[in-house]
């Protein structure tokens, strides 16, 4: 049987080492595959936070509430509190009635509500710091993914170029065209995470936002509520 085409055999063996050259690069000795490793840990951690977040913002679901349920002591601090959290506080209601609400004065217990909204906003404010702390360091992360990115992408140009380079009969620009597209490869790992990261930190804190919006409304009107009586 004839053997293997000389040319074809070559071409397959430059392939193979550009394979491995550009696979060495990123895992290979060095600091690209601790780089990446930190990169995976730090988006792994960011998402964890964001998710344990994300339970109790928006899985977390309990039956509405008038608000005078709340002026007459139906509701308790903690039902309060994670309702305000997971956006089942009945803001348009309140925005909807204007400026009287339909409760029974006689039923209403001020000293007992004032309690309630006290313990309830020490609550909110505690476990919302909480939340937007995680919201924060996955931001964090994100400015760390991509700064290592750019730390892989400066340590791994030179021995990609000089792979390319050696393995390749086209000379030099080749060589240097090859080296760029597999640099915005490696780049294009860690700003993904990046991108991925900073949308969700933009989301979580834009509802974070309109929760603590809601409460301090929430709250505002139904003391005014009371000091009418």
């Amino acid at each position: 049987m004839p053997g293997p085409v000389p040319e074809l055999t070559a071409r397959r063996a430059n392939v193979e080492a550009l394979t491995h050259m550009e696979t060495t690069v990123i895992w290979g000795p060095g600091i690209g595959g601790p780089i990446l490793l930190i990169q995976i840990t730090l988006v792994l951690i960011a998402t964890v936070r964001l998710v344990n977040s994300a339970r109790s913002l928006y899985l977390r679901w309990g039956k509405r509430f008038l608000p005078e349920d709340v002026l007459t002591g139906g509701v308790d601090s903690d039902r309060l509190a994670a309702s305000a959290l997971a956006n089942r506080l009945p803001c348009r209601a309140l925005l909807q009635k204007g400026a009287d609400l339909e409760f029974s004065r006689e039923a209403a217990d001020p000293g007992k509500v004032f309690y309630t909204l006290g313990v309830a906003d020490s609550r909110f404010l505690y476990l919302w710091e909480r939340y937007r702390a995680d919201v924060d360091s996955a931001r964090r992360a994100a400015l760390l993914v991509f700064l290592l990115s750019m730390v892989a992408a400066a340590y791994s140009a030179f021995p990609i170029y000089f792979g390319h380079f050696n393995n390749n009969t086209h000379g030099g620009f080749w060589s240097a065209f090859w080296t760029v597209k597999d640099l915005f490869m490696l780049l294009g790992y860690g700003w993904s995470c990046c991108a991925v990261l900073c949308l969700a930190s933009s989301f979580f804190d834009r509802a974070l936002a309109n929760r603590k919006a809601c409460w301090n409304f929430f709250c505002s009107r139904l003391k005014n509520e009371l000091s009418r009586q």
